[in-house]
């Protein structure tokens, strides 16, 4: 049967995190917002705060709790959820970025809660009825009135079980496919290194920088800024880089669009903070945010060599030159950069295109395997909490 969510869990808001909470004599542990991944929580950077003994009565979490992100400045990870199965030592309680569902005893099993929350959160159920503009909140009384899939305890039982078996089989193959994307990611950037290395030393003579300790005859060092100009990002909008056009480049990476594009065509784009020093390569019209440099102008040379050079540019020195870790544009305007002419930077270019081919395309192949495991595992919990089919009939089958 279907029912509002309120009849098969108690549905609460935590307590407000306030400067006189700072200090006094209860100092505990309190999860939030940054705690909640899809699935799963992350209690790396846990949080204390004071909470009285009544407050903690009132706030404190039990194994089973489902925990969701009541409010974001994205559809993707509002509503997301977690179960809290006591991994720190009692009493801990939650911030009122967090709702907390707890289960009604010999109505609803929390294990199945959990996983019908997940399903709503994939749906677009939870993004439907979150409010706001640039933050959007689900609120504790939209999560009430939330129609939930509920059959009878046993059979919430089975679809956990099922479910849990399931999906964990589906989440260590995902491991393994990232572990193998990473080691190609790291056969790449050695790729890239040793085509750099090799386009630039020949049978040339020794320099002064350590990352380019020899140079053939046809390069010389230059300052970077006698090669390309580099521009800060720009900054923008939550709303306009959820429902733009263009790639939006932070420095993690591509992240969200943008309705018009700062780079009419692609590009180079460093990371200035976090991932400082990380090189994307931006393909087509795209806009640099704040937190990235990107390459304006290319001053004549080839932007796929440039995108090469800066990916074997060895980024830590530079970056503990700085009072601020990432990367600071001045400093790297001024350092050394090797130069080869326009035309052996586009045998250079050719040379690691086609060194890179072969795993491109591994890296595609697993990047595909790893989309189409995450559809299999939304797919297979939407059918499992929604009766589309009977758990008992797929017990123990395996992930094909």
């Amino acid at each position: 049967m279907t029912a509002p969510l309120i009849q098969a869990a108690e549905v609460a808001l935590g307590r407000q995190r306030a400067p006189q909470y700072e200090t006094g004599e209860h100092i505990i542990l309190y999860l939030r917002s940054a705690n909640i991944g899809d699935g799963h929580l992350d209690l790396n950077d846990v949080k204390s705060m004071n909470f009285t003994p009544a407050e903690q009565t009132t706030f404190s979490l039990r194994a089973g709790d489902v925990l969701v992100t009541e409010g974001s400045g994205s559809r993707d990870t509002v509503g997301t959820s977690g179960v809290w199965r006591n991994e720190l030592p009692p009493p801990v309680c939650f911030q009122n970025t967090v709702l907390r569902l707890r289960p009604r005893p010999g109505i609803s099993d929390g294990r199945y809660i959990a996983w019908w929350m997940r399903h709503a959160h994939a749906s677009g159920l939870i993004a439907a009825v979150a409010t706001g503009a640039n933050i959007l909140h689900l609120g504790a009384e939209n999560l009430r009135r939330l129609p939930i899939d509920l059959p009878r305890l046993a059979d919430q039982q089975q679809i956990a079980d099922f479910l849990d078996d399931q999906v964990s089989r589906i989440d260590q193959l995902e491991v393994l496919r990232r572990h193998q994307l990473e080691l190609l990611s790291q056969r790449r950037r050695e790729t890239i290194r040793v085509g750099v290395a090799g386009a630039l030393h020949g049978q040339g003579v020794q320099t002064e920088v350590p990352w380019v300790p020899v140079l053939g005859p046809e390069a010389e060092l230059r300052p970077l800024a006698r090669m390309v100009t580099l521009q800060r990002g720009v900054d923008l909008t939550a709303d306009e880089r959820e429902h733009g056009e263009y790639a939006v480049v932070t420095s993690g990476g591509p992240s969200g669009f943008h309705s018009r594009a700062v780079v009419p065509h692609s590009g180079v784009v460093i990371g200035r903070y976090g991932s400082g020093g990380s090189v994307f390569w931006a393909e087509g019209p795209h806009w640099p945010h704040n937190t990235t440099l990107y390459v304006r102008d290319y001053k004549s040379n080839h932007l796929r060599w440039v995108f090469y050079l800066m990916q074997a540019y060895p980024y830590d020195a530079l970056q503990a030159r700085t009072a601020v870790p990432g990367v600071n544009r001045n400093d790297m305007a001024r350092d050394l950069m090797p130069w080869l002419p326009p035309k052996r930077q586009v045998q250079a270019v050719a040379a690691i295109d086609k060194a890179l081919a072969s795993i491109d395309t591994l890296a595609q192949q697993l990047s595909r395997s790893v989309t189409l495991l995450n559809e299999r595992k939304r797919a297979l919990i939407t059918a499992a909490v929604t009766g589309e089919f009977d758990v008992t009939t797929a017990m123990g089958r395996g992930v094909e």
